[in-house]
């Protein structure tokens, strides 16, 4: 196992991690692993080590402009896949008070002329309902209002009370269709007070795990960053892309996927790829195995799959595995890598751990606390429960537990970090079957630094088995991934490593360790983030002699 020193360039919707690169490579199988140098663990290509360089991006949608003036807006796109009445049209907006509005919108098959979705939908409310739904609904809706004036749709957007975080508002259309392989023609009419963007994309809609595949809006900035990418001879890159897990008695479709990484090919026909995949079972299965839902404070049921539950386990094992054997199959000479992620912000530390409820009171995790109490011998591992949440947030002896008194809340503790580090490892041996050994294995975990500022304490994190995972992960994965300081990342800050990175690199691992840069303009100032575009120059132009200070560049 190796893990990565590197920095990462944030811009809203790419991020340059200034990590690993490959040199441009044949379509021939490849192969891509860590191995150790007399100046330590490297990442090679077909057995040469190479530049660590990584691009990590996200695919988006171009923005329309809308002033206070009515204007026009235009773009095509061609879907790389049918969607059969699946089809659908989604309009965003910036998060900021003020009015838009819409009219004469219109969607064409190019070929025919024909209208996709009937015109006139923003005409009238009558029209507006037979084509289209807001959302979000009802008191979950803090922000967004709809009329109809002048043969037009007016959205008034407030920012919601108390200062509390803008929803998700948008319009998404009725269900469409559209042919693989056909250019479709979307034109409006937009203006707004103040100035504003929509933000239109077209998806298609797995019906079963809801999964909404991009398949067409305006050019975003992906895959002109990857070209940016490219062009500085950085070829390794990083992308959410779709796991592709749907119920067993459906057909396997990998479509979704196969098309992303086919429009990275067409922009860097060199590319390594290494999709950032969700690990977390879909709702199509956590509707079937209800039971497997993790519990917080013994009565709270969330939708997130728990890591003690094997068959939730078992299960996105073999389908990691399938993924990345496809992944192998049908892009050999680009096929990389690949990032599991899941749990809290997709990097393996238990799901809303950050926040008061404790998590450990579902079927699952008291059958494998059993399990871990009789392995190690302790009496009455059988009838064992976990210990009661009013227990897990007291703390009568201080700081510190005294394992006369609180033995069993030691005991849940240790469990919990290696039932977290177990199943990292299971992922990562899955994920390495699939490449049949070839290519990369990536996680987040060990921030062993980090997280005494939890609400319940560190032990909640699940992240303190690291030295399990480093001890017997070194088969199965490459790189450990973590941020730089969630604490201390701010301009100016002394961006510490969130693990012991010298304790882990001296026996011959690597810590990749990510540095943000927030490249955008955000309204106000807060964690740490530049505020002004102003100031995120300035932490660009210093970036490369902050990367040399804390040693993130290496030099030929």
């Amino acid at each position: 196992m190796k893990i990565f020193r590197l920095f990462e360039f944030r811009n809203g919707h790419g991020f340059l991690l200034l990590a690993l690169a490959a040199t441009a490579l044949s379509r021939e199988p490849i192969t891509v692993r860590v191995k150790s140098t007399p100046g330590g663990p490297q990442i090679h290509v077909n057995g040469q080590p190479v530049p660590p360089r990584f691009f990590w991006g996200s695919e988006n949608s171009g923005r329309l402009k809308a002033s206070n003036r009515w204007s026009e807006s235009v773009f095509d796109f061609t879907p790389e896949m049918d969607a059969q009445n699946n089809g659908t049209l989604h309009l965003r907006f910036a998060d900021m008070p003020g009015d838009i509005w819409l009219k004469d919108l219109r969607l064409v098959d190019t070929a025919t002329d024909a209208d996709v979705l009937s015109p006139g939908s923003f005409s009238a409310e009558a029209n507006f309902k037979e084509c289209w739904n807001s959302w979000p609904r009802g008191e979950q809706n803090t922000t967004g209002k709809l009329a109809f004036e002048d043969g037009a749709l007016r959205v008034t957007l407030r920012a919601p009370a108390d200062g509390a975080k803008w929803p998700d508002f948008h319009l998404h259309s009725q269900r469409l269709t559209f042919t693989k392989g056909r250019t479709y023609r979307c034109s409006l009419k937009l203006k707004a007070a103040p100035e504003q963007y929509v933000l239109p994309c077209f998806y298609r809609v797995d019906l079963v795990s809801g999964y909404h595949a991009r398949i067409g809006g305006p050019p975003g900035s992906f895959y002109s960053q990857i070209a940016l990418a490219r062009d500085s001879g950085v070829n390794l890159v990083s992308f959410t892309a779709p796991t592709c897990w749907t119920p067993p008695e459906h057909a396997q479709d990998w479509s979704p996927l196969d098309a992303l990484c086919r429009r990275i090919i067409a922009v860097n026909p060199a590319v390594l790829l290494v999709p950032r995949v969700s690990a977390n079972a879909p709702g199509w299965w956590l509707e079937r195995h209800p039971q497997a839902r993790m519990v917080y404070d013994g009565k709270t049921a969330y939708p997130v799959a728990c890591v003690s539950d094997r068959a939730y386990r078992s299960e996105v094992c073999a389908h990691l595995e399938k993924l990345a054997r496809h992944l192998r199959e049908k892009f050999p000479g680009h096929f990389a890598g690949m990032h599991p992620c899941g749990q809290n912000t997709g990097e393996w530390f238990y799901h809303n751990s950050w926040n008061s409820p404790l998590s450990g009171y579902d079927p699952a995790t008291r059958e494998a606390f059993r399990a871990w109490l009789k392995a190690r011998g302790v009496h009455g591992a059988e009838t064992a429960e976990p210990p009661e949440h009013e227990a897990r947030r007291a703390h009568p002896h201080g700081l510190l537990r005294d394992p006369t008194h609180e033995g069993r809340l030691v005991e849940f503790a240790l469990f919990q970090q290696e039932e977290m580090a177990d199943h990292v490892l299971a992922l990562a041996a899955a994920c390495r079957r699939g490449s049949e050994g070839q290519a990369l294995t990536l996680f987040f975990y060990g921030y062993g630094f980090e997280f005494p500022p939890l609400s319940n304490g560190a032990s909640a994190s699940g992240h303190y088995a690291l030295g399990k995972v480093l001890q017997q992960g070194t088969a199965d994965i490459d790189i450990l991934c973590s941020p730089i300081s969630y604490i201390d990342r701010q301009w100016i800050g002394t961006a510490p490593a969130m693990s012991a990175a010298e304790s882990v690199m001296s026996g011959l691992f690597v810590i990749r360790n990510s540095g943000i840069s927030f490249f955008r303009r955000f309204s106000r100032a807060y964690s740490g983030w530049p505020g002004s575009m102003k100031r995120s120059l300035d932490v660009m132009i210093s970036l490369p002699f902050l990367f040399r200070q804390r040693h993130f560049l290496q030099r030929k």
